[in-house]
């Protein structure tokens, strides 16, 4: 019995919170159908995950990021526009829409740390009001305040759903992914460095860490998780 204690060691009271958290989310559809209470569920799923994608710049790289907003907008126009237009699939705008925001992720951070301060929070604040601008003004494209009307065209290969309850696994699915990235960050090497990088980043350069390298790798990170989350 204690052997098999042992090889569970690893798993901590927040890891069994979590695991209690995700077995009561399965199996929420299968006992609850008020439309309106998996719709909650799937939200606070979507919130969740969207909560865990920032910390992987916030929290990891101690990167403090106002305009994560910018990143789920990209996201979202970019799996509704190509369908909207030129009835591209869904799962092709949401890879397209992730590795954009990466590259946005990519050149924001690059450029913002190299130097040391609020740079960084504020180049975010910036980006996501640039792109307030541009998504609200050009109505010919996203008609503005209106927001996009997409074709409702049921089926997984188009990311729509009749009911409520396929949304809950979905978003289980990307709060699972999150999480296993942030679980990675955590307890693995990369996710060392970064803390030490968060701590004392002299002391983590004098040690020879590439500090702006790995700052630039979370946020692109978290941008991209961000970015699936808005095309959810």
């Amino acid at each position: 019995m204690k052997g098999a204690l042992g090889r569970y060691r690893w798993l901590s009271a927040d890891d069994m919170a979590a695991a209690v958290l995700f077995a009561a989310a399965v199996l929420a559809p299968l006992t609850i159908r008020d439309n309106y209470f998996l719709d909650t569920i799937s939200l606070i799923l979507l919130w969740g995950a969207m909560a865990g994608a920032w910390n992987i710049a916030g929290g990891f790289a101690g990167q403090v990021s106002l305009g994560h907003a910018a990143f789920f907008g990209l996201g979202a126009y970019l799996v509704a526009l190509p369908q909207v237009y030129w009835g591209w699939s869904a799962w092709f705008g949401l890879l397209l829409g992730a590795g954009l925001s990466a590259a946005t992720g990519l050149i924001v951070g690059y450029l913002s740390n190299r130097l040391r301060g609020p740079y960084f929070a504020l180049a975010t604040i910036a980006l996501s009001q640039v792109l307030l601008i541009v998504f609200s003004r050009w109505r010919e494209v996203t008609k503005g305040g209106e927001g996009v009307p997409i074709p409702f065209r049921p089926g997984l290969e188009n990311l729509a759903f009749v009911g409520k309850a396929p949304w809950v696994y979905v978003m289980l699915v990307y709060l699972l992914a999150v999480f296993a990235v942030a679980l990675y960050f955590e307890r693995g090497r990369f996710g060392y460095l970064l803390a030490a990088v968060r701590e004392d980043e002299d002391a983590a350069e004098a040690l020879g860490i590439d500090t702006r390298r790995l700052k630039v790798v979370a946020i692109v990170v978290s941008a991209l998780l961000t970015a699936v989350g808005g095309a959810l």
